[in-house]
């Protein structure tokens, strides 16, 4: 493990221990540092993350832009300056920037905590980044979700997510579904049993299926890392389930625990698709579960530790492969004095 890279990756949650303090105007000005330093790290990279190439390809394609509306308009702006470094700053400021907003609305560290330590978020904004700037969007769609008299936000945001990317389509009907037809449960129950029963389907008779789909034969299942991350969301799921009192926040939860293992089973690029029904998570008070310590004027909760653990965890797991590792940081600022 580069130890250097340890600490530009680590040194945001260090400054995020001081937005815990009881003073309001302390714990905002940490938590906007915070993200400024996640921006920073996020921006500045360089053929850092799995996909970073591709978008290079996407930058430098001459026909007529075919992707999300959202990606066609980055990309006029980044060819008007024609800078790529631009095109990825640009991703980087709207990612955090959603974050940073719901953050600082709901007056809440652990947001901005458990987004950049759960391994389905910050650290795979270096790589899929139109997926994550989509998952960030419904962040604050699920926002607008919670609150009343907000229609138009909610519906916004709704559109920016699926316009930046298809696949949060499920999860943004879902909640309109539940935002306008929360009480018609015979329908929330006949719609969860669907999705267990075909997720389940996909996961038990997956290798049959082929044989009957052969075009199947193309995906290859999740993968070790796959499995461990649904594994792991398992664990979060069950500490968390008491612990988000949220209104349908279980339910989509619950409902996340099929959609994961039955896309996973297919292919891990199709298990992106449950990673915006993960987003109930970010709004998960670890002390629900774990007890504190006070230091002074700060509360130090053992779950901020153990969720420094998973990043580091995390960030050392996939730099296994070569192609995805985000260790050694490398920075386009060197490219500069080359």
């Amino acid at each position: 493990m580069n130890v250097a890279s340890l600490l530009i990756f680590a040194s945001p949650l260090v400054l995020l221990f001081f937005s815990f303090s009881s003073n309001k105007l302390a714990r905002h000005i940490y938590i906007c540092f915070t993200a400024l330093l996640l921006f920073l790290i996020l921006a500045f990279r360089h053929d850092l993350g799995y996909d970073y190439p591709t978008y290079i390809e996407i930058f430098n394609l001459s026909v007529e832009c075919y992707y999300e509306s959202v990606t066609c308009r980055i990309l006029d702006i980044s060819h008007f300056y024609d800078s790529y470094i631009l095109f990825f700053a640009i991703y980087a400021f709207l990612t955090i920037a959603c974050i940073l907003f719901v953050t600082l609305s709901e007056k809440s560290p652990y947001i901005l905590l458990n987004y950049t330590c759960l391994p389905w978020f910050y650290i795979e904004s270096f790589g899929i980044i139109r997926q994550e700037l989509s998952i960030t969007f419904a962040v604050v769609m699920y926002y607008y979700f919670q609150k009343k008299n907000k229609t138009l936000q909610f519906f916004l945001f709704g559109a920016l997510s699926l316009f930046t990317h298809f696949s949060s389509i499920l999860f943004v009907l879902l909640l309109v579904f539940l935002k306008y037809f929360d009480k018609r449960l015979y329908i929330k129950k006949v719609a969860f049993l669907s999705v267990a029963f075909v997720s389940c389907l996909l996961f038990i008779f997956y290798d049959n299926l082929i044989e009957l789909i052969p075009l199947l034969k193309f995906y290859n299942n999740g993968g070790h890392f796959g499995y461990s991350m649904y594994f792991l969301y398992v664990l979060l799921f069950i500490a968390s389930y008491k612990g988000i009192h949220l209104k349908n926040a279980n339910y989509i939860l619950s409902l996340a625990l099929f959609i994961y293992i039955g896309t996973l089973s297919v292919d891990s690029s199709l298990a992106r698709i449950a990673i915006p029904f993960l987003i109930p998570l970010l709004w998960y008070k670890w002390d629900v579960v774990f007890n504190k310590i006070q230091l002074n004027k700060f509360k130090l909760y053992y779950a901020f530790i153990i969720c420094i653990s998973l990043f580091v965890l995390i960030l050392n797991i996939k730099s296994t492969d070569p192609r995805s590792s985000l260790i050694p940081y490398k920075s386009f600022i060197n490219t500069l004095w080359i």
